[in-house]
């Protein structure tokens, strides 16, 4: 049996939660080769999960470990907040593995600003949020994609659809889409991509997703979102297909 274990910490600061600890949750593979038992606990706020593995397979794997490790906790969590009625949130911070390493588990990913070149300063982009709490929305949908990057398809889809809608809120539905990509000059099957991949989750459905192609659909939607700062802060004229080569899969 492996072991991996999650760290982290209750929100907002100064709120001091403690409770008990309960029965391990398992998991079993239908052939009993894999077995997955995890114990929370939360003490003084700083809150543990044990998660103890049959074998684990590959660093895919450790992503649903860490993925139903978080879920856990923040039922815990969750399960006081809905009791008392209170606002209240959570992070795991940090892993340490079976030989002991420590792995910090704020998402970053290095390559978009090296693979994204943002055209549009920090002074504008902020006076875009504060102006249009739409938009502000869509940019912490971005942000929280990274930040809980097993969640970001979905996160992703809906800062697309925010920014449709703030480029043309008085279009229907369609026509809006065929604004964005006009405008931003964007092939519909590179936004289709990001709908369809995040249908089942906005549904209901938060089956796993495969972690190659959630940074897929963080890279796209940065790129969109990218494009779309420009188009705001350039004169909100359709994008020169020399500077902004046209978006396909």
């Amino acid at each position: 049996m492996q072991t991996l274990h999650f760290y982290g910490h209750v929100l907002p600061i100064g709120l001091i939660l403690s409770f008990p600890d309960a029965e391990p949750i398992t998991w079993a593979s239908e052939d009993g080769t894999l077995v997955e038992s995890y114990m929370v606990t939360c003490k003084l706020s700083v809150i543990e999960v044990a998660s103890f593995v049959s074998l684990i397979e590959n660093d895919a794997h450790i992503d649903r470990i860490r993925n139903r490790a978080l879920d856990l906790a923040r039922a815990r969590i969750e399960i006081y907040a809905f009791r008392v009625g209170q606002g209240i949130g959570m992070s795991l911070d940090h892993m340490i593995d079976q030989n002991g390493k420590k792995h910090l588990l704020i998402g970053h990913i290095p390559r978009l600003e090296e693979t994204i070149e943002c055209r549009v300063t920090e002074e504008e982009i902020y006076r875009l949020l504060a102006a249009d709490q739409s938009l502000l929305m869509a940019f912490n949908d971005l942000i929280s994609g990274i930040t809980f990057p097993f969640y970001a398809h979905v996160n992703c889809a809906r800062a697309i659809d925010a920014i449709r809608f703030v480029l043309a809120p008085h279009l229907k539905e369609k026509a809006g889409w065929k604004f964005m990509q006009e405008s931003l000059n964007i092939e519909e099957p590179y936004l289709v991509s990001l709908s369809h991949l995040s249908r089942e989750g906005r549904h209901g459905n938060r089956a796993w997703i495969d972690p190659s192609l959630t940074e897929k659909a963080i890279f796209r939607a940065w790129e969109v979102m990218n494009r779309f700062l420009y188009f705001k802060t350039h004169g909100e004229t359709t994008l020169d297909s020399v500077e902004f080569p046209l978006l396909k899969l």
